[in-house]
């Protein structure tokens, strides 16, 4: 299917259609924008597709963990998104030595990429929910935009997988 451009200034919603399947789908209104699919249950490798761009994620490591983001076609490195624990964030370096900065909110209910003078690029605010609902706002157009918001989608993914475990042992543990 082809998917149209990613609009700015608007809301975009990050949705799961099934919960028994790690498929998600990003729209404009009742447009889709984008998708981004996971290997497996309990992969971290995911393919992200925009009308034009596609890209693999793959998140390593744990007390440091990485995501390595890669062209889809060749499998090349593009850019790597380090995690920060202490920074409530991390760091989104391209190989030109580009840096923006990925900043996680407080309760890690949002998440959000920054320029390095902090101005906003991409902002994902995830939504009180059992299933994962994610709006999205773009306050405009740059060209690494799609990159970025598939990998935003993926980061804020696994931070919800994340709560989600987390809150479940918590209950198991009573």
């Amino acid at each position: 299917m082809k998917k149209p451009g990613i609009p700015v200034k608007q809301k975009m919603v990050l949705s799961q259609p099934s919960i028994f399947r790690r498929v998600y789908e990003i729209h404009a209104g009742d447009t889709p924008v984008a998708t981004l699919s996971f290997d497996g249950m309990f992969s971290l490798y995911a393919a992200g597709e925009t009308g034009e761009h596609s890209w693999r994620f793959a998140k390593t490591g744990f007390h440091k963990p990485r995501v390595a983001v890669c062209r889809a076609d060749t499998g090349s490195e593009v850019a790597a998104f380090q995690h920060d624990f202490w920074s409530h964030g991390g760091t989104l370096q391209f190989p030109d030595g580009r840096l923006f900065s990925g900043v996680t909110g407080r309760w890690e209910k949002d998440f959000q990429f920054k320029t390095g003078t902090g101005d906003p690029l991409v902002s994902f605010q995830i939504q009180e929910s059992l299933a994962l609902a994610v709006d999205i706002f773009v306050p405009r157009n740059f060209p690494d935009l799609p990159l970025f918001l598939l990998l935003g989608c993926y980061i804020v993914v696994l931070m919800h997988e994340a709560a989600v475990s987390a809150a479940g042992a918590a209950v198991i543990m009573g």
